[in-house]
């Protein structure tokens, strides 16, 4: 059997859109990181993923989307170790409704890292990042001795 040029062609045009799309998928996490370590685009964490970040020790960036508890709503962290005014507890990380943002001070939420069930999404993580969240966990460290 010989097939025509613009069968060929068809073929081999199926061919590359297969390959192509073959990596697609929802369910997996990718990551672009630029020359200087920095992570420019991130899609969903696994919840792999999500397990290993919850095992670490660091502060989770700005920007990071988790859910908490047996919650379903997800919550986007604005703010790392925030005091509630009321009784001058300090907590992990405050946080507002994701996707909603903020939408008042009674809608923003405080907790601690050990109840956060997942992370969805690794906000931004720079230099700048890296060594605010060193000297957050020297600081910590030390009051706890």
């Amino acid at each position: 059997m010989i097939l025509s040029p613009k069968k060929i062609a068809l073929i081999c045009i199926c061919i590359i859109f297969a390959i192509a799309f073959s990596g697609c998928s929802n369910n997996t996490a990718e990551t672009i990181v630029d020359n200087k370590g920095e992570i420019i685009m991130s899609k969903e964490l696994s919840e792999r993923q999500s397990n290993k970040l919850l095992e670490n020790e660091e502060y989770l960036p700005i920007g990071t989307v988790v859910t908490v508890g047996d919650g379903t709503k997800k919550l986007m962290i604005i703010g790392l170790l925030q005091t509630k005014a009321e009784n001058n507890q300090i907590y992990d990380y405050s946080a507002v409704l994701y996707p909603e943002g903020y939408i008042s001070p009674n809608e923003t939420y405080l907790f601690n890292k050990n109840q956060i069930s997942r992370i969805y999404y690794l906000g931004y993580v720079s230099q700048e990042q890296k060594l605010a969240n060193e000297k957050l966990t020297t600081i910590v460290n030390s009051e706890k001795s």
